[in-house]
C-alpha cells in the first residue's frame, strides 16, 4: 500500500493549523510524525486523522494533558483489534 507523506509546511495548510501548533503537538507528544534522513517531518493521512481526533477533543473542552492520555488509550485499543 501506497503511503503519502506530508512536510510539516503541506500537512499544515491540509489540515488548516499552523506549523507552529503541528511542532507543539509534537514537543507535547500529541502527534508525533515520522522523520527523514534529514530531520524533516514526514506526516501521513493517518496522521491527519489523529490530528482530527485532536481537534475535535480540544473543541469539546479537554485539556491537551487528558487529550494526550484518552488517545493512548485509544491507540491501545486499536492495536489490541
Amino acid at each position: 500500500m501506497d503511503r503519502n507523506f506530508y512536510r510539516i509546511t503541506e500537512f499544515a495548510r491540509k489540515a488548516s493549523v499552523s506549523v507552529r501548533t503541528l511542532r507543539y503537538y509534537d514537543k507535547l507528544g500529541l502527534l508525533v510524525p515520522k522523520h527523514n534522513q534529514s530531520g524533516h517531518r514526514l506526516y501521513t493521512d493517518e496522521d491527519l486523522i489523529q490530528l482530527q481526533y485532536i481537534l475535535s477533543l480540544k473543541f469539546l473542552g479537554f485539556s491537551l494533558k487528558k487529550l494526550k492520555i484518552f488517545l493512548k488509550l485509544m491507540l491501545n485499543i486499536f492495536k489490541n483489534d
